[in-house]
């Protein structure tokens, strides 16, 4: 018990001398002081008569003027390099270089050239046939 007492004396010095400090304190609950309102003696300034967009009707249009001038220009793009790029089908007339039936017009040494290869083969298979084994 008496080694509780002083212990016990110095926690009640220290909450002694803490009650005057926690005093100074505001209290969290209770709303600080507002400071006392000023009265105005003057009007506010008006504020200056400006469009509330910020631009004209002029600028308005060559914007939109514009972006349909790019939108354009990107489709006319698209367009072309779409038609460069696709197939040639002639529905009425044969295309440069073929004749009527469609077939690519070959120059007549071309011709025969592709006929002697055509026969060689043929002899070939034939010779090939003769000589398997039975």
């Amino acid at each position: 018990m008496r080694a509780r007492r002083p212990t016990l004396l110095v926690t009640l010095a220290l909450l002694a001398a803490a009650a005057p400090a926690g005093a100074q304190q505001d209290d969290p609950l209770v709303p600080a002081p507002q400071a006392p309102l000023q009265l105005q003696t003057q009007p506010p300034a008006p504020a200056p008569e400006d469009d509330a967009d910020g631009l004209a009707p002029w600028q308005q249009a060559l914007i939109v003027a514009s972006g349909l001038v790019l939108v354009l220009g990107i489709g006319l793009f698209i367009v072309r390099d779409a038609r460069r790029r696709a197939p040639v089908i002639a529905a009425f007339s044969p295309a440069p270089g073929e004749d009527e039936g469609g077939r690519a017009r070959v120059p007549a040494r071309e011709r025969e050239r592709r006929q002697r290869a055509r026969s060689r083969a043929k002899a070939s298979r034939r010779a090939r046939k003769r000589n398997r084994p039975a």
